[in-house]
């Protein structure tokens, strides 16, 4: 039986597209741009920090600093006061999913376009990139031991990855439910539709209807795995 009920948050400017909570503080990342960081004792008003670009996701690491996951490709860091402490520009096209190792050393942040960027957090580096064949990737978490991360994305296989190497350690898939544009693999314009619901559901500004969409390696980054379709949502 719960001892209290924390006051419903009202949110009125934009579509929340994430929520993470550490005991004190509730973290929330809009599509309008905004971080809210909400006090869950009490009712007072929550801290707003507008940031550059529309929000798909947010994480907290141990120590309580934020990253949030934008749709221009890049991650925000900021102090939990909602002070700025950095930007990486992870990839070029919109994250969609973010995850921060439980010691807080790795960040990964997944995108639309099937590739995963390994960030070394204290250093603000990519150490690696994970390149897939275009596929969105829509979700990433890291095991408890800090070093593995899962991987789901379209094509409805959870794939397991070392996040330290890059090394692609296997696949499971799980569904083997009817796809409505089986039948249609490979068209065009199969491939336009698929990538117009994905970027209406995460980002005004990503270009749909590209089936050569790759992930592309930024200058500074340590390495690069590249893998076949087969290995990588």
């Amino acid at each position: 039986k719960p001892k209290s009920l924390i006051p419903t948050a009202k949110y009125d400017a934009g579509a929340v597209r994430a929520l993470t909570a550490d005991g004190k503080s509730l973290v929330s990342a809009g599509y309008d741009a905004t971080i809210r960081i909400w006090p869950l004792a009490g009712t007072g008003s929550p801290a707003i920090v507008t940031l550059p670009a529309a929000l798909n996701a947010v994480a907290l690491a141990p120590d309580g600093e934020i990253a949030a996951a934008a749709a221009d490709g890049r991650v925000f860091l900021l102090a939990m006061n909602g002070e700025t402490r950095g930007e990486i520009a992870a990839l070029e096209s919109p994250i969609i999913s973010l995850a921060i190792s439980p010691d807080g050393t790795l960040i990964a942040a997944a995108g639309i376009r099937g590739s995963v960027a390994i960030i070394e957090r204290k250093s603000r580096d990519i150490a690696r990139t994970l390149v897939g064949p275009g596929l969105p990737v829509w979700s990433v978490a890291f095991f408890p031991d800090g070093r593995t991360i899962l991987t789901g994305g379209t094509d409805r296989l959870v794939r397991r990855w070392n996040a330290v190497t890059g090394e692609h350690i296997g696949a499971v898939l799980l569904s083997n439910s009817d796809d409505p544009l089986a039948a249609y693999a490979g068209d065009p314009g199969a491939d336009i539709y698929r990538a117009c619901i994905a970027c209406h559901v995460t980002s005004r500004r990503s270009k749909a209807g590209s089936n050569e969409l790759k992930g592309i390696s930024r200058p500074g980054q340590s390495s690069q795995i590249s893998t076949p379709a087969a290995n990588m949502p």
